[in-house]
C-alpha cells in the first residue's frame, strides 16, 4: 500500500489514483458509490440508489485541498467494467440538470473502460461458444446484473442497454465527448 494513497492496490484506476494524478498533472479523486456499497443503501432499489449517490459525490467537492488543487471546470469521469455504465448515467444526470446547477463543476469527458453495455438478446459474437474465464463466468454476469437492475427489469433496461428501446435516444442526451475502450471477448 502506498503511504501517500491509503487505498489498497487493485488493478482498477480508482483504487490507487496517485500514479494517474502524476501522469496527468492533476488531482484525482476517487468515489465509489458515494463511498458506500449497494449493501449500505437500505430500502433502495439497487442501481438507482448508487446513481444518486455517485451524482451526489460530484455535487459537493467540499474538501478545501481539492478546491485549491483542482480545476473543477474540467472533470473527467473514468471507471471500468459495469462502472462504465455509471459513468454514462451519472454524466447524463449531470448534463440534464444544466451547467449552472453544477458550477463550478463541469464534466469535460467520460472514459468508460470496457463498460457493461448488454442487452436481453445476445449478439452473434456473444453466442459463439467460448470457455469461461477462471475469474468470471456468464452465469456470474447474469446473477450480478439481476442483483443490480430494478426488480423485474431485463438487460434491455436503460442502465445496461443505452441504445435499447427503454433508453432515451442518444442524440437527446447532452454528454461531453467520450472515449469508450472495450476488450476482446469480454463477457459484457
Amino acid at each position: 500500500m502506498d503511504r501517500d494513497c491509503p487505498s489498497p492496490p487493485t488493478p482498477c484506476v480508482h483504487a490507487n489514483p496517485k500514479p494517474l494524478s502524476e501522469g496527468v498533472h492533476g488531482a484525482v479523486a476517487a468515489a465509489r458509490a458515494g463511498g458506500r456499497t449497494l449493501h449500505d443503501l437500505p430500502g433502495e432499489p439497487n442501481l438507482p440508489a448508487v446513481l444518486r449517490s455517485d451524482a451526489a459525490a460530484l455535487g459537493d467537492p467540499a474538501e478545501e485541498l481539492l478546491r485549491t488543487a483542482a480545476d473543477f471546470s474540467r472533470v473527467f469521469l473514468i471507471v471500468d467494467s459495469s462502472g462504465g455504465n455509471l459513468v454514462h448515467l451519472v454524466g447524463t444526470l449531470v448534463s440534464k440538470d444544466g451547467e449552472d446547477n453544477w458550477a463550478p463543476l463541469r464534466v469535460a469527458s467520460s472514459i468508460p473502460l470496457h463498460p457493461g453495455f448488454v442487452r436481453a438478446t445476445r449478439s452473434k459474437l456473444e453466442l459463439e461458444s467460448r470457455p469461461d474465464s477462471v475469474f468470471y463466468t456468464l452465469d456470474m454476469l447474469n446473477k450480478f446484473l439481476a442483483m443490480a437492475l430494478p426488480e423485474g427489469a431485463t438487460k434491455d433496461h436503460s442502465y445496461t442497454c443505452l441504445i435499447g428501446p427503454n433508453a432515451p435516444p442518444l442524440e437527446s442526451v447532452l454528454l461531453p465527448p467520450l472515449l469508450v475502450a472495450v476488450t476482446e471477448h469480454d463477457l459484457i
